[in-house]
């Protein structure tokens, strides 16, 4: 049985735009909420799969990406949860599927990656300087059978979540279609090269209101800044965009999960009208 939808997340990006370059934050707990640009020629998918960002991006650096601004303030007072429908159209090198960067200083990092040009998940956080990442293991095959791969085939939708608790020491947990694939908490030291989807060794984000994400974006990385500098794009489509200020259960998960639009599979890609 599926547990009722969460509370509201501090920041919601549906998606759901017929057209324009802007998707509004239809929802969230914020006192402000941030409407995301979109960049390079990114463009909507309309009605078409139920909505969705694209950010064709078939040779890692095309240029197109969802761009937060340059003063996104998030406080992650209980912890974090990213979740999102995602398909990936290609798996170029290490695309940022979330990047919030503290710029200059770096002492504050969230990020969201396809592993090299894998279906694995880079998950990290940066508190203070000091990084912790978890990694999703290697998985055998390139078919939906690989159990272990956490994004879906090229072309496919998913629900994908990533979440890191509040408490010291964080736990780290990842999620592909409400679930994890493997509950063995791996051991890696403080969660760096860790290959599991649950690391409890983990550093939580920083829960300041005082953390403003100078370079914050959907589908990029953005070390430097100015509109050319970006990098590691993710080649694929987004949609129904949810970002917490903590940590969701897995009951919340499945929930979320399960709110595709109009009701299918997803990772199951429609077929176009004829």
């Amino acid at each position: 049985e599926v547990a009722a939808t969460p509370a509201l997340p501090a920041h919601r990006w549906l998606m759901n735009e017929a057209a324009g370059v802007t998707t509004a934050a239809d929802t969230g707990t914020s006192a402000t909420l941030a409407p995301l640009t979109l960049e390079g020629g990114a463009v909507f998918l309309g009605h078409y799969e139920g909505g969705g960002a694209v950010l064709s991006n078939p040779n890692s650096n095309n240029g197109r990406f969802l761009d937060f601004g340059g003063d996104f303030a998030f406080a992650a007072v209980g912890g974090i949860t990213f979740a999102a429908f995602v398909r990936p159209d290609s798996f170029q090198s290490w695309g940022r599927i979330l990047y919030l960067y503290e710029f200059p200083s770096g002492s504050n990092i969230i990020r969201l990656i396809n592993y090299g040009t894998t279906r694995r998940a880079y998950w990290e956080i940066n508190n203070g300087g000091t990084a912790k990442v978890l990694t999703t293991p290697a998985y055998a095959g390139d078919g939906d059978g690989a159990s272990l791969a956490f994004f879906p085939p090229a072309g496919q939708w998913a629900h994908v979540a990533a979440v890191a608790t509040a408490a010291y020491p964080s736990t780290y947990t990842l999620y592909r279609d409400g679930a994890t694939r493997d509950s063995t908490s791996c051991a890696g030291s403080g969660c760096n090269s860790c290959n599991g989807w649950t690391c409890a060794a983990g550093k939580p984000p920083n829960p300041s209101t005082d953390v403003t994400y100078t370079r914050a974006a959907l589908g990029r990385y953005d070390y430097s800044g100015g509109s050319n500098s970006g990098s590691n794009y993710f080649d694929g489509a987004l949609r129904d965009v949810r970002l917490y200020a903590r940590a969701l259960p897995e009951d919340e998960i499945a929930a979320l999960a399960a709110l595709w639009d109009p009701p299918q599979s997803p990772t199951a890609r429609p077929s176009a009208s004829p």
